[in-house]
């Protein structure tokens, strides 16, 4: 006599990932088919893919982001200031961080601390 699971089969385009404990009782746990989960991804699907998503979310910084004294900018400066962080990669190119300083329009930590000290608002 073959065993057969009480759990019951999942919906259409999901499956089932094992089981888990709801209200006590085991239930299966349905997921979603996901064709594109990067789990299932070649590194070269993944990139093409993360690039595409990268160009089509990107949303530039505004003049008052970029320039001038916005509490945002303020933000930004108090918070990246601070951080020891390298401006060059082991490889010698422009670190992330290095990046991101110069699209709020520093182009150092010391740069982006001063402005901070300038500017931050007074408790």
């Amino acid at each position: 006599m073959a065993y057969t699971s009480p759990i019951k089969a999942c919906w259409k385009n999901y499956e089932m990932i094992g089981t888990k404990m709801k209200d006590g009782k085991e239930v299966p746990n349905c997921v979603p088919k996901d064709n594109d989960s990067p789990a299932k991804m070649t590194s070269a699907q993944y990139s093409r893919k993360n690039a595409k998503m990268r160009k089509d979310h990107k949303r530039p910084l505004s003049k008052q982001q970029t320039k001038g004294k916005s509490g945002t900018r303020t933000s930004f400066a108090c918070r990246f200031g601070k951080n020891p962080h390298p401006m060059k990669a082991k490889d010698g190119t422009p670190s992330g961080y290095a990046h991101s300083l110069k699209r709020w329009g520093f182009g150092s930590s010391k740069e982006a601390r001063d402005f901070c000290n300038k500017n931050k608002k007074k408790k």
